[in-house]
């Protein structure tokens, strides 16, 4: 008889290896995870970018619309005030105070922003923002002015302030006649498109979430919807007048503010009356597809397919052994932070706004009004003005020369200065010279358009002069070093003339201010007379005081020239009275097309680890209008330049080959760029923690 015996074979236990790499639960778990995230970021990313750039052109028609229906409404309401009885008498009487009475009543009862009344030789009798500045010849210095002596009833556009050029205005005018059809001048109606107008656009024409930030070319940011302070400060500081969005209309780009919402940017110029470009508007529209919110819904979705699909393939009780949780927890974390990362890529790209790391050197200095044509018989007040970058400064001093022939500074008000003690005021009359000294207690100002002092003078007799703000002028940063952080100080020029005598005012639209550089060849000039003449003579040469007895004959008020070298030049136009020429006037046009030369970039490393400062010195050369004392960098690409001083110290903060691009500027705006590399060593994981795309 056979007996058998038992064998007992154990059980084997499921191998570490088969349950970490070979599970077929964990597999398709993860695979079906991956494929939920990776369709789910397909569609969010791109489904977002459809839906953005469809939300791009809804907002893009809301801001056309808004900005017609706002022109509509200023041309209706004005034409109603030129046209009512009381007003009409009161243009009639020529009397300034009652003028301005009924125009504040007119404003405040039909919800216009300003207004103001030039007579019939264009000449500025009163302005309801600002009664005091009178005098100017509108007819000759703004565009709307221009048009209505070339004979518009009526006139809409947005345009760079004529009295403050820091201003964007959407303007309406309109000719203002008596009983008897006789024209006793022009009215003007205005929106100041500044921040309280911006926030009430976005509010009542653009669409939840939708941004508009309003800006001038020449001097950037002037009115915005954004409230926010450090989001604010940013688009200040970016988008700044050297940026390519205002120098270059730079559209369609994706930003992100900070650690904020991401935003489409719509670049819209305006064309103006005269086919130029006074300014425009950015329109941020919401982009979700990369906030937090968003990715982390996409994550904890694939997640919980994972899981689900865990449970839908779970082994049997035997099998699950302390190796497979231990399996499962390494799957799910690895998913999850294969996500996380994975996230952070920019699908589209984009540029982000970061709070400056490094100090900024862009306050300037000018004057308001900047320039102008004005009647002798009028006083004129004119406003110091300081605008900062995002420095705080805490002391100023604005040092200027003028021509005592010309004018007589009768005073300096000081009552609405943003300082707090003055060192020194005075008016040095025999010499034209204005001196005024001050600071202001920590923590300092930081602004735009901060008053320093309002100038008080009064016209001898007709002729020009420049306020040309002297190498003395600084303003200091609220740094405990007293760092000079004065860009540039733009100087002014005045033009003075009595409407009964002259027979002749000239004024250039293309280069209005005679003591400041501007970058074109091409010359526009418009001029008024007042003798019995259809026949003028003009010449262009680099003599002050030429007649123009050989010069260009034209039956027209007006010239476009091309003048044939950069430089100093003088347009010399006279009238032909009786075949003799009659009082000539001379105007000064200085040029600059030429950017500047040499521009070198010295650094203290070429290569440093993630978290060194590196200090960066900047040169270059100007022989035309001379160097702005600030240069913009660039860091890692992005096309956002900064204003920086010479000299300056920038912490690098991500690995990787990092370009340091420079932009130097003249004072007539021309630049020249040159580009450096800092090789900034550190760990990949340095990338993800600083969340740098």
């Amino acid at each position: 008889m056979i007996q058998y015996s038992a064998i007992l074979v154990p059980a084997m236990k499921p191998s570490r290896r088969k349950f970490f790499w070979n599970s077929p639960s964990l597999r398709i778990a993860s695979a079906s995870a991956v494929g939920v995230f990776v369709l789910l970021t397909a569609v969010v990313m791109y489904g977002t970018c459809f839906w953005t750039s469809s939300k791009t052109q809804d907002s893009r028609q809301d801001f056309d619309r808004g900005i017609s229906t706002d022109k509509s409404y200023l041309i209706t309401q004005g034409n109603a005030v030129a046209n009512t009885e009381r007003f009409q008498e009161a243009a009639s009487s020529g009397n300034p105070s009652a003028i301005l009475e009924l125009l504040r009543a007119e404003k405040d009862a039909r919800s216009i922003g300003l207004m103001g009344f030039a007579d019939s030789h264009g000449i500025i009798l009163t302005r309801t923002r600002s009664a005091s500045s009178t005098g100017e010849n509108v007819f000759l210095t703004s565009p709307q002015g221009r048009a209505i002596r070339a004979g518009a009833r009526e006139v809409a556009s947005v345009e760079a302030s004529s009295f403050d050029p820091v201003q964007l205005l959407m303007t309406t005018g309109r000719h203002v006649y008596d009983a008897g059809g006789t024209m006793l001048g022009a009215v003007f109606a205005n929106y100041l498109m500044d921040d309280p107008y911006a926030e009430r656009f976005a509010e009542r024409y653009m669409r939840p979430g939708v941004e508009v930030i309003f800006y001038t070319r020449d001097y950037g940011i002037y009115g915005s919807s954004i409230s926010d302070p450090e989001m604010r400060q940013m688009i200040v500081s970016y988008f700044n007048i050297d940026s390519d969005w205002i120098r270059l209309g730079k559209t369609g780009t994706l930003v992100r503010l900070g650690k904020g919402p991401y935003y489409q940017v719509e670049n819209v110029q305006f064309p103006g009356l005269e086919a130029t470009n006074p300014g425009g508007a950015l329109i941020l529209v919401p982009y979700h597809g990369y906030s937090a919110p968003v990715r982390m819904g996409i994550i904890l979705l694939a997640l919980a397919v994972f899981a689900f699909a865990v449970i839908q393939k779970h082994p049997s009780a035997a099998l699950r052994t302390r190796y497979y949780y231990w399996s499962l927890a390494t799957f799910a974390f690895l998913i999850a932070a294969a996500m996380v990362i994975l996230s952070r890529v920019p699908f589209v790209p984009y540029a982000q706004l970061r709070p400056i790391p490094y100090i900024l050197y862009n306050s300037t200095m000018r004057l308001q009004p900047e320039q102008g044509v004005f009647d002798v018989r009028f006083e004129r007040s004119v406003a110091i003005l300081v605008n900062t970058g995002s420095e705080r400064i805490n002391a100023v001093a604005a040092i200027m020369e003028y021509d005592p022939d010309i004018i007589e500074v009768m005073d300096m008000r000081t009552e609405n200065s943003l300082c707090t003690h003055f060192l020194e005021r005075s008016i040095e009359s025999s010499e034209g010279k204005v001196r005024i000294a001050c600071g202001l207690v920590s923590p300092g100002f930081s602004g735009s358009s901060g008053v320093i002092a309002n100038i008080i003078f009064k016209p001898k007799k007709a002729g020009s002069t420049d306020f040309i703000f002297t190498d003395e002028t600084e303003v200091l940063a609220n740094d405990g070093l007293g760092t000079n952080v004065l860009r540039i100080a733009v100087d002014g020029n005045y033009r003075f003339i009595d409407n009964v005598a002259s027979t002749l005012i000239v004024h250039s639209p293309t280069h209005p201010n005679g003591s400041r550089w501007y970058a074109s060849r091409k010359l526009e000039f418009s001029w008024i007379s007042s003798a019995s003449t259809t026949e003028f003579v003009y010449a262009l040469d680099q003599d002050s005081s030429t007649i123009p007895v050989g010069g260009v004959r034209s039956s027209g008020e007006n010239a476009t020239l091309l003048a044939p070298s950069d430089g100093i030049f003088y347009f010399h136009v006279a009238p032909v009275v009786a075949g003799k020429l009659g009082e000539v006037r001379h105007y000064r046009v200085m040029i600059d097309t030429a950017p500047p030369t040499g521009a070198v970039i010295r650094s203290s490393a070429d290569s440093v680890d993630v978290g060194d400062v590196v200090r960066f010195e900047f040169e270059a050369e100007d022989t035309g209008s001379g160097l702005q004392s600030t240069m913009y960098v660039d860091i890692d690409g992005s096309d956002l330049y900064l204003p920086v001083g010479k000299q300056t110290y920038v912490p690098f903060t991500d690995p990787g080959l990092v370009s340091v691009n420079l932009r130097a500027y003249d004072k007539a705006g021309n630049y020249t760029e040159v580009e450096k590399y800092i090789q900034v060593k550190g760990r990949p994981a340095q990338w993800i923690i600083r969340n740098k795309y």
